[in-house]
């Protein structure tokens, strides 16, 4: 059985675009819903991760993407520090 983590993160990697901006405006409504952000934050890392390997993808899209990556993260580690998503690989932030 896979963890709800991990479910939530194969669920963001197939996040479309127009799926993620779903989110991003249904987070205006209901800011503390980890759930859409923990998909959000697979999303965005799944974003940049395509990019290092597309030469041709725009540093201001990389950026925007490292950006909301690092949004939800930081809001996950303020709001609930001891959030078990916290130690994985995709839930870091950079330094």
């Amino acid at each position: 059985m896979i963890s709800r983590e991990t479910e939530l993160y194969l669920k963001g990697m197939r996040l479309s675009p127009e799926d993620a901006e779903m989110l991003e405006d249904a987070l205006n409504q209901d800011a503390s819903n980890t759930k859409m952000r923990i998909q959000l934050i697979a999303y965005y890392y799944n974003r940049l991760a395509q990019s290092q390997m597309e030469e041709d993808t725009p540093e201001s899209e990389k950026a925007t993407a490292a950006r909301a990556h690092q949004t939800h993260v930081h809001w996950i580690t303020v709001n609930e520090p001891n959030h078990s998503v916290l130690s994985k690989s995709w839930a870091q932030l950079e330094h």
